[in-house]
């Protein structure tokens, strides 16, 4: 079952995945992108400044993005055992095996690397072989196998080394073959560890290899010699190399990349390190995950990094020491976010929090304006935003209001810790206030009222306390003799900072005065309750309880109004529309589903990875969504625009497991084509609305068209310019010209079908409507105007015979022309001539009621749907 409301718009907050990234450069002038693979689509970004320039469109396979090369424009990125060749975002072709191969493909095999020479690109595949095409004309060249004793794992083309290139394998040997001739030129001697990665050193024939022992060694080719020999701290395992090539270094420097995160700065002449970047948050900025992509851009003191932690780097070596310094990043979140919300007055920003304890705001119009909230902050320390290795504590709540206040405005709740700490918005920092719970349990949740200057934090305890955001200062505790015995799980705070609503474990629903600090409503729950969503307009809460049930709650009157019922599992997170007609909801079960409150009925489905959060924009435009197998911040479009013709969902399907989408198909009755099913129908026609409306205001326009200022005769000509055409014109006409201008003039009366002709049966004859819908407007309305009298029985029977035919409107059109152009005529015809038209009159406003019927009935559905 899927949602025709809902459709997925574009993902927000993905830098890279675990997939190295291509480097590419374009043009003389240093101009270099970064091309980072996606799920099934790329991002290609200016390293001038780290800005997305596009997203590529996704690719037509089952399989993800296992690998991509860049060349000029065009970029080639593998899924499965095919390359795609895209030209920018677009695929412009597809490299595929041979045909004999494609069948007897399982869908196991895997390309994971690319190497672009020239117009072959060579392809090293998961079944041990190098797959060559040509990329530029398609076309499939050979395949070169190896030994199964000889896994592969990087690929290398040697400078100056023609139709050349270097193989390693896990069990650290090395080959140089020929793909041209498909010949193994000579085997190095085998290392004691696998070989991860091979890159070209500045210096021809020199290689640098390393190995999965944490070592780096250069190795000249062509003397088979080590010329030098270097290793990771602990062992780490060694997943990408790169040279400075650039003036300004003083000596030869490389760059290595660990599996821990780190990168390691290299002095070649004197065969040291210089300094390592460590992982971890100590560090400060160096990556969580293995670096997979390193690179130092030609020329230019610029070293670029990318990890599957989500982020992009590039580091600047302007220090005297050689050490380099953070200089521009582009990051997302290491791991996928628990909590989404659409924050603000306008529908473009977005906050995120997730369990790597980084808080980030998105924007949906504007790449450039994503960022990552700051923590360095004098009180920090104080306020506990790291645990005792560096790490930040993990964000499990966070509440926001962009009120335009000069004090904090988000807060935010960690796990086990009962500090509550706040945060700028317009800053992008941590504040300068911790908001403590009063029972010294740790805090659960917290929100924040619309004017900011309030903040009500709730305890594991069933404690809630309100704090003013501008001061940090405790303002009051509710009573304890009246709160929750379990832990809250929702607190919120109506439009007008006088009602706070709150929701626990222990099953009940509490409205509170906030003035007063006293209790006006209970609402109790057969189950305890997991996650509310209050409306702050009207005053409606939704709960969504532990028996997979949703509850709407009328906190005016304090009762339970609607019961939603279709969840399978947990429910994980909710939202109300911005008119609270709708409400989305998230299962366990791997479903977002959307309900229509006033029909309490279920009008749409999702088949998704969980998603932990889901939020509604203001305008209700669109619903970002947060997964837990994903990064990212899905967008979902919404089609409607909440202009609603709610339909319900059988109650059969809702006990139905979605397991898969459904697609119903449906056969129609056979018969013959035309015939129909119901002759008593009213159908229209297919004629354009412009041209019936046309033919009712052709007077008008015919009017409008006249020219406004008088036609002035011409100045008579010379007699000598006739003469002078006359030599060289031929003026004179033909007695063909005069047969075809008198075969043009009959063409009107043709149309007529003989209608003088007593003896036609007008019965189901439509070649007259036929042609006459075939005509201009111009043209119809002159054909009918010169109808003769005795044309009338005739016409008027036709129109009687077809009044519910499938020209209904056209018909109509018709003879509203008719009776404006012989209505007075009509008067002194005989009386069959007027009973004709009597009987006319009565079937047309039988037609009518029929259609009228059917408005004032779609009408009344519509009226109570939006009331």
């Amino acid at each position: 079952m899927t949602s025709t409301q809902l459709v997925r718009f574009r993902t927000l907050g993905i830098i890279c995945t675990r997939t190295p990234v291509a480097i590419n450069t374009l043009g003389t002038n240093g101009f270099y992108t970064a091309v980072a693979p996606l799920e099934k689509s790329f991002q290609l970004y200016n390293m001038e400044n780290l800005h997305l320039i596009f997203a590529s469109k996704e690719i037509s396979s089952k399989h993800g993005i296992s690998s991509v090369a860049a060349h000029n424009e065009f970029t080639l990125a593998s899924a499965g055992a095919k390359v795609f060749v895209y030209k920018r975002a677009d695929v412009v072709g597809v490299l595929s095996l041979p045909h004999e191969e494609e069948e007897g493909d399982d869908g196991q095999l895997r390309i994971f690397k690319l190497l672009i020479l020239g117009e072959l690109v060579l392809a090293a595949a998961s079944d041990n072989t190098i797959r060559i095409w040509n990329w530029d004309t398609r076309e499939y060249i050979k395949t070169l196998s190896f030994d199964a004793q000889f896994n592969l794992t990087a690929i290398l083309h040697p400078s100056t080394y023609v139709n050349k290139i270097l193989v390693a394998s896990t069990d650290g040997r090395m080959q140089l073959w020929n793909f041209a001739t498909l010949s193994l030129i000579y085997e190095f001697s085998g290392l004691s560890s696998s070989i991860t990665s091979l890159e070209q050193a500045p210096a021809i024939d020199v290689v640098a290899i390393g190995l999965q022992d944490g070592r780096i060694l250069l190795k000249n080719l062509k003397t088979n010699t080590n010329i030098r020999h270097f290793h990771h701290d602990g062992q780490c395992p060694v997943t990408a190399i790169s040279f400075r090539n650039d003036e300004g270094s003083d000596s030869a420097m490389m760059a290595t990349g660990g599996a821990d995160g780190g990168v390691f700065i290299w002095d070649i002449e004197k065969g040291r390190m210089i300094v390592k970047v460590a992982a971890g948050e100590n560090a400060g900025d160096a990556h969580q995950e293995a670096v997979h992509t390193l690179e130092f851009l030609a020329g230019q003191p610029v070293l670029v990094s990318a990890s599957g932690d989500n982020s992009i780097k590039e580091w600047i070596f302007d220090a005297e020491n050689g050490h380099p310094r953070l200089w521009k990043s582009r990051t997302g979140h290491r791991d996928p976010p628990n909590r989404v919300r659409f924050i603000g007055p306008e529908p473009t920003t977005i906050i995120t929090s997730g369990s790597d304890g980084s808080l980030r705001k998105y924007s949906t119009i504007q790449d450039q304006r994503n960022l990552e909230f700051s923590r360095k902050n004098a009180n920090a320390k104080k306020f506990g935003a790291s645990n005792e290795e560096g790490i930040p504590n993990p964000i499990i709540h966070f509440d926001a209001c962009e009120s335009g206040n000069d004090w904090d405005d988000v807060v935010t709740v960690e796990a086990n810790n009962q500090l509550v700490k706040t945060w700028k918005l317009k800053r992008g920092a941590i504040g300068n206030h911790e908001l403590s719970t009063s029972d010294k349990s740790p805090a659960k949740i917290a929100s924040i009222s619309p004017c900011g200057n309030f903040a009500f934090v709730g305890s594991t305890l069933g404690g809630i306390d309100m704090y003013n955001m501008q001061s940090g200062r405790l303002k009051k505790s509710f009573p304890k003799n009246q709160l929750h015995s379990k832990a809250i799980v929702g607190l919120a705070v109506d439009s007008l900072s006088s009602i706070l609503v709150s929701a626990s474990l222990d099953g009940t629903l509490k409205v509170w005065s906030i003035k007063t600090s006293t209790l006006t409503h209970t609402i109790k729950f057969p189950v305890p309750a997991s996650a509310i969503c209050f409306h702050k307009d009207s005053n409606i809460v939704a709960v969504a309880c532990d028996d997979l049930c949703l509850r709407i709650v009328d906190v005016e009157v304090g009762r339970i109004v609607r019961e939603l019922w279709g969840h399978q599992n947990r429910i994980l997170d909710l939202a109300l529309s911005p008119d609270s007609r709708w409400l989305v909801s998230s299962g366990l079960e791997g479903s977002v589903k959307l309900w229509d409150i006033p029909s309490s009925s279920l009008i749409g489905s999702l088949k998704v990875d969980p998603a932990t959060s889901v939020s509604f924009s203001v305008d209700g435009n669109y619903i970002a969504s947060s997964h837990v197998n994903n990064r990212g911040v899905v967008l979902w479009a919404n089609t409607t625009l909440f202009d609603i013709a709610s339909s319900s969902i059988p109650e059969e399907l809702l006990n139905v497991p979605d397991q898969e989408d459904m697609l119903i198909t449906g056969k129609e009755d056979e018969g013959e084509e035309g015939d129909d099913v119901n002759h008593d129908l009213i159908r229209l026609s297919t004629l354009p609305l412009s041209r019936v409306q046309l033919l009712l205001n052709l007077e008008s326009i015919q009017k409008r068209k006249r020219p406004t200022e008088k036609v002035e005769k011409p100045d008579s000509v010379p007699f000598f310019l006739g003469a002078l055409s006359s030599t060289t014109s031929d003026m004179s006409f033909k007695a063909a010209d005069f047969t075809q201008v008198a075969a043009n003039t009959d063409v009107s009366r043709n149309t007529l079908l003989d209608f003088n002709d007593s003896t036609a049966d007008w019965h189901g004859k439509v070649e007259f409507l036929e042609r006459l819908a075939e005509m201009s407007p111009s043209a119809l309305d002159l054909e009918i105007r010169s109808f003769a009298t005795s044309d009338f029985g005739p016409f008027l029977d036709l129109l009687l015979n077809n009044t519910s035919s499938s020209n209904y409107e056209f018909l109509q059109c018709v003879l509203n022309i008719f009776v404006e152009a012989h209505g007075s005529d009509v008067i002194g015809m005989p009386k069959h001539i007027r009973e004709k038209l009597t009987a006319l009159k009565s079937k047309t406003e039988e037609s009518w009621r029929t259609l009228e019927d059917l408005f004032h009935s779609n009408l009344a559905i519509l009226d109570h749907l939006r009331s």
